[in-house]
């Protein structure tokens, strides 16, 4: 079971790291994104906002808020009413945006990300003295896309970021505060539909993500956002 909440730690932090602004924008243009997404796996449900910023297509920051909830029966707990909120700030730095051949462009970015997250009624069955809190973490990781340009107006992008998270997560064992350390590497791919707007963007985009962890299991997410160009 505690395979499992790895599995939750890590790919639910991962849901809204991932770059969204410079990438939809133009080469050299600054802008304002916001994003809402809804998210799905096995036993756990939510969904997320997302505000960032980009600076003149070179660096992006942006902030993240992200709500799960878990269903009593197939994730094993004593509540029906168990729920996590996740914090995350991370920025993007986009080493490399170019033009490979005409109407496909190719972007890549390095970035850094800090999340916290507590819980609420976190509490298993088989180990019912056992309640968890809260986790932190931190990832550094890369990301890869295509802009393929199918008319002066829409773009298919396909990504993939892959990256190394290390966090710590806090509980109580038999009312004793207990801290465990781990880490991970994880990757997602994600397909994305845009629709330039004049100076702006309109996008949707779905995300499969992935990790190292014995008994992963598919998570999915699909995101619609909207940049303002500046």
């Amino acid at each position: 079971m505690r395979n499992l909440f790895f599995v939750a730690i890590i790919l639910c932090i991962v849901f809204s790291a991932n770059g969204q602004v410079s990438r939809y924008l133009e080469k050299g243009q600054s802008g304002i994104g916001l994003k809402a997404g809804a998210e799905k796996t096995y036993g756990i449900y939510g969904f997320s906002g997302q505000v960032g910023g980009s600076v003149k297509g070179i660096i992006d920051v942006e902030f993240s808020w992200t709500k799960d909830l878990y269903n009593q029966k197939q994730v094993d707990l004593l509540d029906n009413n168990a729920s996590s909120t996740l914090y995350e700030g991370w920025i993007n730095w986009w080493v490399l945006r170019k033009q490979i051949i005409k109407n496909i462009d190719f972007n890549l970015a390095l970035w850094g990300e800090y999340a916290n997250s507590p819980f609420r009624n976190y509490r298993y069955v088989d180990t019912d003295t056992t309640t968890y809190k809260s986790y932190q973490e931190g990832q550094f990781g890369f990301e890869a896309s295509f802009n393929f340009r199918l008319t002066d107006t829409w773009w298919l992008q396909p990504v993939y970021s892959a990256y190394y998270c290390f966090g710590q997560e806090k509980l109580t064992e038999q009312a004793v505060n207990v801290n465990h350390n781990y880490s991970r590497i994880s990757s997602y791919l994600a397909l994305g539909l845009a629709k330039r707007i004049k100076k702006s963007t309109l996008y949707i985009q779905v995300n499969q993500y992935f990790n190292s962890n014995k008994g992963s299991t598919n998570w999915y997410k699909i995101s619609i956002g909207y940049i303002l160009g500046l």
